[in-house]
């Protein structure tokens, strides 16, 4: 059978509209993703009301090497949060940390580890809760004055378009940005979401040219900008950040010496001596790999001995698969 949506099916179970966990979701991703002085400039929806502190204070709360803040829309579609323009951020973790973990099965591997782990660690720790609560409510208010008076208005805008466009008999197809479906994974599970009336679409303004899929405990949530241009942006960026990730792997060399570490922590003098390399060459080569978060380090005197962090390169190469692969239609 077939895993494209038939073209006339039926919209009436589809529900629409604005998201503030969704917008503030796409800020938190983008702030984890992206380099702090390109989140800064014009362009970047969010860039005229979030400061550099702001960014700082989001990049270093989680420090488990995950990315994303996936345990957010969990949160908040246990504890029914989800929809609306106006979050209830102080009912967030009460409610929402009540339920048992959901399978997340739209995420990756690694995606859904790194939130079981913090789900568990919101429940176990209150410090951390109130930490949490006060990290996405200072954010969202450095957002507010953008959300209140422009973005919410043109999303509110879009969706009241996007509505009249569903009850007239437009396709799913039609409603959401062309490249959603270039993601041939997500063709079978969205008609599936449709069939069990849980397809939440949420346009958006703070998107950033991504876009967002995921099978929450309730509902499906499908996330796109309302900027048609964001979706071509949003492949050159995905294509621009995998060629990053893998550029550190490009060289033969390099990827010897990772290899070399994940079996022998070494030293750069050992690393030298047993692949009979000059000394710069060799630092060089430990450098590219520390710099992209593949190397621990264990510093005892003048002496610094590497190691492959597993988890961080188990990491790297899911999140790529994962984006070439979503990407690839089969």
């Amino acid at each position: 059978m077939s895993s494209h949506m038939e073209p006339n099916s039926v919209l009436n179970p589809i529900t629409l509209g604005t998201s503030a966990p969704v917008e503030l979701f796409f800020v938190l991703r983008a702030v984890e993703d992206e380099d702090p002085d390109t989140l800064l400039r014009p362009g970047f929806p969010w860039a005229k009301w979030l400061t550099a502190a702001a960014l700082a204070r989001v990049r270093a709360f989680w420090s488990d090497g995950g990315t994303g803040f996936s345990e957010l829309l969990v949160l908040a579609d246990q504890a029914d949060l989800l929809a609306g323009a106006h979050p209830g951020w102080p009912d967030l973790l009460a409610a929402g940390l009540a339920g048992a973990d959901p399978p997340l099965a739209s995420e990756s591997p690694a995606v859904r580890r790194t939130t079981s782990v913090r789900l568990d660690r919101l429940r176990q720790d209150s410090d951390l809760r109130g930490s949490y609560l006060s990290l996405i409510g200072e954010l969202w208010s450095d957002l507010k004055e953008g959300w209140d008076h422009t973005a919410q208005p043109a999303v509110a805008s879009y969706c009241t378009d996007l509505q009249r466009r569903k009850d007239a008999g437009a396709t799913l197809e039609q409603l959401v940005p062309r490249l959603t479906f270039s993601t041939a994974s997500w063709r079978a599970p969205l008609a599936e979401a449709v069939r069990q009336d849980r397809l939440y679409l949420v346009p958006s303004y703070f998107s950033g040219m991504r876009l967002l899929s995921m099978d929450l405990p309730k509902r499906w949530i499908l996330g796109f900008s309302i900027d048609p241009q964001d979706t071509i942006r949003y492949v050159r960026q995905k294509a621009e950040r995998v060629s990053r990730r893998l550029k550190v792997l490009s060289d033969p060399t390099r990827v010897a010496i990772l290899i070399f570490l994940g079996h022998r922590p070494s030293t750069v003098t050992e690393i030298t001596a047993e692949f009979a390399l000059a000394q710069p060459t060799v630092s060089g080569h430990v450098r590219e790999l520390r710099e992209a978060g593949l190397l621990l380090m264990d510093q005892s005197g003048r002496q610094t001995t590497y190691t492959v962090d597993r988890r961080r390169l188990a990491a790297m190469i899911d999140e790529t698969a994962a984006t070439l692969l979503d990407s690839t239609d089969t």
